[in-house]
């Protein structure tokens, strides 16, 4: 059968050949009707690890007769592995991936039905060809990390809910000083494109997922941020291989500004030797307009059914997979804050 999958959107899915029989690699079916599924999720950090084991404790608190086991992998490690896992037909039943990942695995998915609760677009986000190949974990909004001692010592006003592009741009340009910037630049896709996003709702992608890289907003959105660069009020990436290049500098103390997801709050505030301080994106959306925020997320997709002949019926499908509860939902938010450094990467 197939996998579940959880996403940036984090997501949740059912992939196919995740386990069957009476103890396989996804999952196995006791006697007595009990069933174990393994559940296949990234983590950075002990902590992060017992957030997890929270959550899949709570499913059997609601069902008894259904067991989690957990498997996890560094974040940098996580897609690896599961491609091998696939590869070798010892996917778990429940896959954790980013919304973003989810049609490079559409194949291996079996689709499912949503239950009610979730938000429309989430659903619609996770569809392909109209069929819903994975379930909606949470959502992490991209977020403007700033400096506050360095913003009170400068003199120039926190962001807040509502500043605009020229409100960032005053204070990049005013932080710049003594060898340190204003602002860290990016040349991850997230960091760079949500504040492209929402300078002048510039996308690199139609409504129908074709480029459209050479469009006005997007060639107006990146001279205005290579610009920044250009004027002094950012540091610039060394290189194209440093993807996290602003919030590096960021936690370092050189930038005092970086775009950065949510999901880095808790380390960021742990890692810095300052005040941290987390503002919505600076609007610059043509006529006051102000253009949603990327949030990337994730999602639970269910197993689909193996070809293979089985005497006995995949604990994948013997069971229904339970809806996490709002409160496990917010207990394994990934990469949480307690997630390690080695998580802070693109999606």
């Amino acid at each position: 059968m197939k996998a579940l999958l959880a996403a940036g959107l984090v997501i949740l899915v059912g992939a196919t050949a995740c386990g069957g029989g009476e103890g396989t690699a996804g999952g196995a079916k006791q006697d007595d009707g009990t069933v174990t599924l393994d559940w296949e999720m990234w983590a950075g950090s002990e902590e992060e690890k017992a957030q997890l084991d929270h959550v899949a404790q709570l499913v059997t608190q609601q069902h008894p007769n259904i067991r989690i086991k957990l498997r996890t992998a560094p974040f940098n490690a996580y897609f690896t592995k599961l491609q091998t896992e696939f590869a070798a037909g010892k996917q778990a039943c429940v896959v954790s991936m980013q919304s973003l990942r989810l049609g490079a695995y559409a194949d291996l998915l079996e689709p499912l039905t949503a239950p009610e609760g979730f938000a429309p677009a989430s659903l619609d986000a996770l569809k392909m060809d109209g069929k819903q190949l994975a379930l909606p974990y949470d959502l992490s909004p991209m977020l403007l990390y700033y400096n506050k001692d360095a913003f009170a010592k400068a003199g120039v006003a926190e962001p807040k809910a509502g500043w605009t592009i020229a409100d960032f741009e005053k204070a990049a340009k005013a932080l710049s000083t003594g060898g340190k910037f204003g602002f860290g630049m990016s040349f991850s896709d997230l960091h760079t494109l949500s504040l492209l996003l929402s300078y002048n709702g510039a996308r690199p992608v139609t409504d129908e997922v074709k480029l459209q890289m050479d469009s006005q907003p997007m060639v107006d959105a990146v001279t205005w941020y290579a610009g920044l660069g250009a004027g002094k009020s950012a540091s610039v990436p060394a290189g194209s291989a440093e993807a996290g290049w602003g919030e590096t500098q960021f936690i370092n103390g050189n930038a005092m500004m970086a775009v950065d997801g949510s999901w880095n709050i808790g380390s960021t505030i742990k890692d810095a030797k300052f005040k941290v301080g987390i503002a919505p994106l600076p609007a610059g959306a043509p006529a006051g307009r102000r253009p949603t925020w990327p949030t990337p997320g994730s999602a639970w997709p269910r197993a689909a059914r193996t070809r293979r002949r089985r005497s006995r019926r995949s604990p994948c499908s013997a069971a229904r997979r339970p809806r996490p509860t709002s409160r496990a939902r917010a207990a394994a938010s990934p990469p949480g804050p307690s997630s390690s450094r080695s998580t802070r990467t693109s999606w």
